[in-house]
Parts: C-alpha cells; structure tokens; sequence
C-alpha cells in the first residue's frame, strides 16, 4: 500500500505508515510527544530523544579545535565553522595508515582507507550485489541506478520518472479530487484540467480560429 500527502503541491508519498503520520503531523502543526522538563513538542520521538541531551547535559560531539561538546551535531558544525573556520589538519587528530604513510583526520576514514588496503568490500549494493570498500564509493555507485528508477504504479502497469508524477496518476485511481473550483466547488484531479474549466465561467476560449469565416 502506498500512502499519499493529500495537501496541494506535496509530492511526498510513502509505504511506511509510521513516515506518512510523521509527515502529515508536520503539515498540520501536530506535535504530539511532549518534553517534560520544558514547554517545547515534537512532531517524533526520535526529534524528542536528541532534545533531551538540552536537559541531561550528554554532549557526545567534540570539536577538534578545543575540546569543546555539543549535544547535537549541527550545533558542532556551527561552532567550527565560527570559530574555527580555518581549522588545519595539524589542529585534528591524526589516524595514520600502519600499511603505508598515509595520515587521516577521522577513524572511520582509516578504517575504510585500511579496507582498501587488505582489499575488503564490506558494503554491497542491494540492487545489483556488486560490492564496494567503502560507504562513499556505495553510495557514487547507487546514484547510478537512482538515474533509471521508475516509479511503478501498483494499480496499473504505467511507470513514471518523478514520484509527484505517480502521485498525481494514482489519484486516477483513489477518484481524490484535489484542485476544486472557487465558484461551483466542482473537483479535478490535475491543475491543468481546472484551470481550463476556469475558461467556461470567464468565457474565455483559449485556443481560437485566426481565419474569419
């Protein structure tokens, strides 16, 4: 089942119910799930566990440049970008490669650039199953396909290049009707078709003979 935003102009479409609730919530305002230690909400609990580092003081991000913690990631990279925009690889911590003289700035960077070395391929594209040394090089790989995805209507056998193009066919199917006309409530399923009925209450005909007969 596939669940669709049903708001003018939102392409965002879904198989997962939970994902579709936590998007309609942001549309509507809803923010169901309460801090209990100040006044704010959020729209998820995942949104309210990252506040939660305010309160109990857990700040797992480092800055490099002096130690500094954050609670959450954006904050750190505000702060390096403010107060340590020209941060040097010298100013970082160094991970050196044992297998060669190459030195980088994060662990997870060594460990993928170790992998290389020994020849590992630990992350495999689940389209395909070819298998790559590192997540970067994965996700270089996956764009590739992103290229050819056809949206595939469940109903039907039309495919199409853009989910907001899918959205709309599929509304083919449901009868939704979302684009209604101001002055006789009347309902389309695409733009394009009200504003052509526009024509008939303003009189207009858009496409006319030049020649008189």
């Amino acid at each position: 089942m596939i669940y669709l935003c049903e708001f003018p102009d939102c392409a965002f479409l879904t198989r997962w119910k939970s994902e579709f609730d936590t998007h309609r919530k942001r549309h509507l305002g809803q923010r169901d799930f309460p801090c209990q230690s100040c006044e704010k909400r959020f729209f998820c609990r995942r949104d309210l566990n990252i506040h939660h580092r305010v309160h109990s003081g857990t700040k797992p991000y480092c800055c490099q440049g002096c130690d500094k913690t954050f609670a959450q990631k954006s904050q750190l990279n505000t702060h390096e970008t403010k107060e340590h925009p020209n941060l040097s690889t010298r100013q970082r911590k160094w991970y050196p490669c044992h297998l060669c003289k190459k030195i980088l700035t994060t662990q997870d960077g060594l460990q993928i650039h170790i992998a290389a070395h020994l020849g590992l391929k630990s992350h495999e594209c689940p389209t395909c199953g070819l298998r790559f040394s590192s997540r970067s090089n994965l996700r270089a790989h996956s764009t590739r396909h992103e290229l050819k995805v056809r949206h595939d209507c469940p109903e039907c056998q039309q495919s199409f290049r853009l989910k907001s193009m899918l959205k709309e066919h599929l509304w083919s199917h449901s009868g939704f009707r979302p684009f209604h006309c101001s002055r006789c409530d009347k309902g389309f399923k695409r733009r394009q078709q009200l504003e052509a009925h526009l024509n008939v209450h303003s009189g207009l005909t858009p496409f006319s003979c030049q020649e008189s007969g």
